[in-house]
């Protein structure tokens, strides 16, 4: 459901990074409606699922392989040198007043290296996720354009708006 309210947002010929969640993974499968997309992504199942159309332009940012992503200093270094339209992340936790959250470094890191060189952050992010807090923090409040969710939010993320525009299926 939230990659669907997320394809909405690309068109065609967008430049666009997918974090290394399972949520931007079944997001790549849908974005096999759109054309001639660059996708860069840390998350080779990601990588090899965009790259099996034949249709959109697939970067793997390179960096210590673990579980099947990359991660540290050299992928940090490599996702420096990139910027896109659109960085779509999710992550293991959402707080109101810390923000988004990982159990890894090597999740967060990349995460707001690619904030810095979006022209718009996306948060996809489940119910099961908000008012959890984890140890590294990977996006600020103030560095999300769009939170999409699967459903309403309670009144603590809603009076976050003036942040960012929450979106959810009714």
């Amino acid at each position: 459901m939230i990659a669907e309210l997320a394809v909405d947002f690309i068109e065609d010929y967008a430049s666009i990074f997918l974090d290394a969640s399972s949520t931007n993974q079944v997001f790549a499968e849908k974005l096999k409606r759109r054309k001639n997309l660059k996708i860069f992504t840390p998350n080779l199942y990601t990588a090899k699922e965009i790259e099996s159309t034949r249709t959109n332009q697939v970067y793997l940012i390179g960096g210590l392989l673990i579980d099947g992503h990359t991660g540290g200093l050299f992928c940090n270094e490599m996702a420096s040198k990139v910027t896109v339209d659109y960085a779509f992340f999710s992550c293991r936790g959402f707080d109101s007043n810390f923000g988004a959250s990982d159990a890894l470094e090597t999740e967060a890191g990349v995460k707001k290296v690619m904030k810095e060189n979006a022209k718009k952050n996306f948060l996809l992010i489940d119910h099961t996720k908000f008012n959890n807090r984890y140890t590294f923090q990977s996006l600020k409040i103030e560095g999300i354009d769009y939170m999409l969710t699967d459903r309403k939010p309670n009144e603590t993320i809603r009076t976050l708006n003036k942040y960012f525009e929450v979106i959810y299926e009714h």
